[in-house]
């Protein structure tokens, strides 16, 4: 009887060791992945937060310059083009907050699942402590001396005493750890019902930024009403408008096929110094670009860290009052100054100036591509420069409407293509 008592005691020891063992390796996994899973989320949560903060900026850049127009500036192109780009700001930022919130979800989601495992393994602590009790109750101190006086040989007594000892001190550690998971609990459920707060908050966001959009929408509506009435002062305003937007592109397509002429010179006088003729290469700027601009293809980083799209590329048309527009590139929407970047490896191959787009830089790229980058305030390159990815070309002007802008193209050759299908998805 004695021997199975003895017997059980030494089980029981190692199912209860071999089990705090395991909890720990559980533990340390789980929550290791766990925590890394919250880490991230925090983090694209802060960049979304910080994207927004971003865009209420720029919008409050245009309320300003809106309401600082007089009577007349009030009831022009100008102003429903500034309570266009608001709206379509205030879009983007209902959409990020819509990611916010999907990021919270998944936060949320995640916590739950890390408060209902920590909760099954405290459980867990308390049946393995459970068992540990019950073994100190039937054999306690006496019956740890019996173990060790019916050993076979003094080696067996001694790992008998080191058991005992690992048992006694793994008991100790035990309610230590049972005491941790509960404060781990608590701290789990405070942080979840945080979110759960967090989550009406930008609920309450959503809801807000829906109603401000709206009532730009009805200020719009009583504007272009406005606009139809004086439709002679209208006409003026869209010729006007038409004829800027002319300015711009035939800037930009002047230099364009001024490049490109250069370029086919600096062919033929490689071919024929390749044939033997002593002609020299001219300017190295139109060597070959290193780096394949094609692949890049919806993967170019954007020119401007937080920008969005307000103008479209193609052909834009407003019904109400029947204006159509064709956009060469698309105008990013920014904060004044910010730094405007190459998207992708070249050569600086042109530069230029308008009084009403300020500075144009066209970088060169492999294959015969080029980017433009119009509306800035200030260059920072020179022509013929190599210039590499997000290396900064200028910082960005400001636009008519208010806020910061950043005119950009794609070229190959002398056909344009959609800027939005190179870039990036945000």
């Amino acid at each position: 009887m004695k021997q199975a008592w003895h017997y059980i005691f030494l089980v029981s020891l190692v199912v209860f060791l071999n089990d705090a063992q395991l909890l720990a390796q559980n533990k340390k996994g789980k929550f290791k992945t766990r925590d890394a899973e919250l880490s991230q989320l925090t983090k694209e949560r802060q960049e979304i937060e910080k994207n927004i903060a971003t865009i209420e900026q720029q919008i409050k850049a245009f309320e300003r310059e809106l309401s600082n127009a007089d009577e007349q500036e009030k009831v022009s192109l100008k102003a429903l083009e500034n309570l266009d780009n608001q709206i379509q700001l205030y879009r983007e930022v209902i959409r990020q907050t819509e990611n916010s919130q999907k990021k919270l979800a998944a936060q949320i989601a995640s916590t739950k699942r890390k408060l209902e495992e920590t909760k099954r393994e405290l459980e867990a602590m308390k049946n393995s402590f459970a068992r540990y009790a019950v073994g100190i109750y039937k054999f306690g101190v006496k019956r740890d001396l019996e173990v060790l006086f019916s050993s076979g040989s003094f080696n067996q007594a001694l790992v008998r005493a080191e058991y005992i000892k690992r048992f006694e001190e793994a008991g100790k550690i035990k309610i230590q750890d049972i005491s941790e998971k509960q404060e781990q609990i608590a701290q789990l459920q405070t942080e979840l019902d945080a979110r759960f707060a967090e989550n009406e908050k930008l609920l309450e966001q959503r809801r807000y930024q829906a109603k401000v959009m709206e009532g730009r929408r009805l200020e719009r509506e009583k504007l272009i009403a406005k606009l139809r009435r004086d439709k002679r002062r209208l006409q003026s305003q869209i010729a006007q408008r038409q004829a800027q937007a002319k300015a711009l592109q035939d800037a930009i397509q002047k230099m364009l096929f001024a490049e490109e002429e250069a370029i086919q010179r600096a062919r033929e006088s490689r071919a024929k110094l390749q044939a033997g003729q002593s002609t020299s290469v001219s300017d190295p700027i139109y060597s070959e670009v290193k780096g394949d601009f094609e692949k890049y293809k919806g993967k170019l980083p954007w020119p401007v860290q937080d920008g969005v799209i307000i103008k479209t590329f193609g052909e834009s048309e407003n019904r109400e009052l029947k204006i159509v527009t064709f956009n060469n590139g698309v105008d990013i929407s920014t904060s004044v100054g910010t730094t405007v970047c190459a998207v992708a490896q070249g050569v600086v191959s042109q530069i230029g100036f308008l009084p009403t787009f300020g500075n144009i830089v066209i970088v060169r790229h492999a294959n015969a591509y080029l980017t433009v980058y119009a509306n800035l305030s200030e260059v920072k390159v020179t022509k013929g420069e190599s210039v590499s990815a997000g290396q900064p070309l200028g910082v960005a002007g400001k636009s008519a409407q208010g806020s910061g802008l950043v005119h950009f193209e794609v070229w190959h050759g002398r056909n344009k293509y959609d800027p939005e299908l190179w870039l990036a998805q945000k």
